[in-house]
């Protein structure tokens, strides 16, 4: 791996906090085999992921496709409640 990549890399993927993740399977600016992959490597490193996977959405158009799950997801997490962990997202 470069040196550049490298120092992009996080440190731990092990998150203090839950992580929500939209992707679209349109995406072509990232490219949702590399979402999924940053999910199984905070899964995997014990941290709490809700993924979601948005049928025929790109980049731009997930994040308002996302927002009901984003919504949901961000008031739970501001009153305190559990997380459903979700690191297998079939799309939606």
């Amino acid at each position: 791996m470069s040196p550049a990549l490298k120092a992009m890399a996080f440190p731990t993927l092990k998150l203090a906090q839950p992580l929500f993740t939209g992707t679209g399977t349109e995406d072509r600016d990232v490219p949702p085999a590399l979402q999924l992959g940053l999910v199984k490597a905070a899964c995997a490193a014990d941290s709490t992921v809700q993924a979601h996977l948005y049928k025929g959405l790109d980049h731009s158009q997930v994040v308002n496709g996302s927002l009901p799950d984003s919504a949901a997801f961000t008031t739970t997490v501001m009153t305190g409640q559990p997380i459903t962990p979700q690191c297998n997202p079939v799309p939606e």
